[in-house]
């Protein structure tokens, strides 16, 4: 037989090594504490208030559970963790200790420690768990006036949106599950906060990459930003192409086609992010969250970036009136596990942001330029017979026109004086202006540089070789007058 190891012999080695633990304190509950640098431990200690501390009631229990009995280790808290036989006070210090300690050799021991003190890490769901399917195809607007962003607001509320929005939605976002679209964003604002690379973008890229920013903006800014968690939720729900369901009256804020649970949550900070648990009621349950942070006040004037989270929790285990619930990464990978009763369960208090982080999309640079002044200032940089400046430049101009056209003639209607031409001149002008635009977008964007309307084919140069049949015949028409 060979004297060399098998690879599979060695791995095996390496893993059992890895598990070996490295971190030991020989101290009492309150040192290990402190040695840990785990903050603030008002909540690990069970003395009232007005009486010194008592961390060996909740902490100290914890030392004797694994060999060695004399030494707090990681796999103690581990333990602590999983074992339903610990009572609830040692089991719940034990969760925020595994969420606080910022010892190096803790934190990296903290994850195969979970594994190894058997919390079901199998019932965990991946993040490519959560499928993403198409969104939902063009709702009819029962409208005459055609109001923006939305028919009505509560649309919203079921995953309703514009089919321009949910095309848009469609053509950018291919990907298969909840994750690599929000990788996508974080992708397509990367994009626009670079100047070299919005030069690199094909036309038709550059305007749908524009298209979601303004989306994004028009839900995180542009909108009461008191409704900025409900409108957040409603865009992941359209995002994975799924549908809102209701909230606050049960766990999931929406659903995936498939019908998984996903929920959305929206925050200046991580802390106070929590949970309804009642409709958690089945062991291997799992549901997906994505918390945005914006970090900025309530009433800030403009929200400048959204940090995207990525949080899988999953019920793995019921022991009378408590519900154990295990905080998984984007792999499936345990970060944390932690035991609750009543009506609610904590995710920041048991948890920290960084292993969850997927992504951010920016809407301001650090500097201070908006991703609108980023795509302006690379736009005029361009050369002016790009295709992509040709079609940015079209496309800003022709919804501008098609603004003031729409605002304008709701302006004369509205106005008591219909003799005053003004706003319905403006209006037509307004019109015309936007027209000659479209034509110049739609022709720079089409494969075949040809679009058919109800006049029949349109190109380029055939519209601008139709303008100049109109002065001719303007021109005549004012010869024959004379």
């Amino acid at each position: 037989m060979s004297n060399k190891l098998t690879k599979e012999m060695l791995d095996a080695l390496i893993q059992e090594a890895m598990l070996q633990e490295k971190y030991e304190f020989e101290g009492d509950a309150e040192d290990f504490l402190k040695d840990l640098d785990v903050g603030n431990k008002a909540k690990f200690n069970s003395a009232p208030k007005d009486k010194p501390a008592d961390y060996e009631k909740t902490v100290g229990p914890i030392k004797g559970l694994e060999d060695p009995k004399d030494k707090f280790t990681t796999s103690d808290v581990a333990r602590a963790v999983a074992d339903k036989n610990v009572d609830p006070a040692v089991r719940n210090a034990a969760s925020l200790i595994g969420t606080r300690a910022k010892d190096p050799e803790f934190q990296q021991e903290w994850p195969d420690a979970l594994k190894k003190a058997k919390i079901k890490v199998g019932l965990a769901d991946k993040a490519k768990d959560f499928k993403a399917g198409k969104a939902k195809a063009s709702i009819d607007i029962d409208s005459f006036s055609f109001p923006r962003p939305l028919n009505n607001l509560s649309d919203t509320g079921v995953g309703k949106f514009l089919g321009s929005q949910n095309e848009l939605i469609n053509s950018i976002f291919s990907q298969k599950t909840m994750l690599g679209r929000l990788q996508q964003l974080d992708k397509i604002s990367k994009a626009l906060a670079d100047e070299e690379e919005i030069k690199k973008l094909q036309p038709r890229e550059l305007l749908q990459y524009t298209m979601v920013a303004d989306l994004f903006d028009l839900f995180f800014n542009q909108l009461d930003q008191r409704t900025g968690g409900y409108m957040f939720e409603a865009f992941l729900a359209n995002l994975v192409g799924g549908s809102v369901e209701g909230g606050s009256n049960g766990i999931a804020d929406f659903n995936s086609p498939n019908g998984q649970a996903g929920s959305a949550k929206f925050y200046k900070a991580w802390s106070g992010i929590e949970q309804s648990l009642r409709d958690l009621t089945k062991v291997g349950t799992s549901v997906h969250y994505v918390v945005g942070i914006h970090g900025e006040a309530a009433q800030a004037a403009e929200r400048k970036k959204i940090d995207l989270y990525y949080v899988i929790t999953t019920l793995t285990e019921i022991n009378g009136n408590e519900k154990q619930i295990t905080f998984s990464d984007v792999n499936g990978k345990p970060i944390n596990a932690a035991n609750f009763s009543g009506n609610k369960f904590l995710i920041s208090d048991y948890t920290n942001a960084e292993p969850f982080y997927v992504g951010t999309f920016t809407l301001v640079k650090g500097n201070g330029d908006s991703y609108k002044k980023v795509l302006n200032d690379a736009t005029s940089k361009m050369d002016s017979k790009k295709e992509s400046k040709i079609a940015f430049d079209a496309m800003k101009s022709f919804f501008k026109h098609l603004y003031d056209a729409e605002e304008n003639t709701k302006k004369y209607t509205s106005q008591k004086d219909a003799a005053d031409l003004t706003a319905a001149n403006t209006a037509l002008k307004a019109y015309d202006d936007a027209d000659e635009q479209l034509n110049t977008l739609l022709v720079t964007i089409a494969p075949s540089k040809n679009i058919t309307g109800t006049k029949g084919s349109r190109s380029l140069a055939e519209n601008k070789m139709a303008e100049l049949d109109l002065m001719i015949e303007h021109m005549v028409k004012q010869f024959l007058k004379g």
